[in-house]
């Protein structure tokens, strides 16, 4: 079975995009914690 690099390369990307996703989503409740115990 050979490497398929563009299929790598796609599941790759669309992998880093959901954790891009949860990254950001984690920061925002993140900064509203923050912006809570501020006040």
């Amino acid at each position: 079975m050979a490497f398929d690099k563009k299929k790598f390369l796609a599941r790759f990307i669309d992998e880093a995009n959901d954790h891009i996703k949860q990254l950001n989503a984690g920061l925002l409740i993140l900064e509203k914690i923050l912006m809570i115990k501020i006040r």
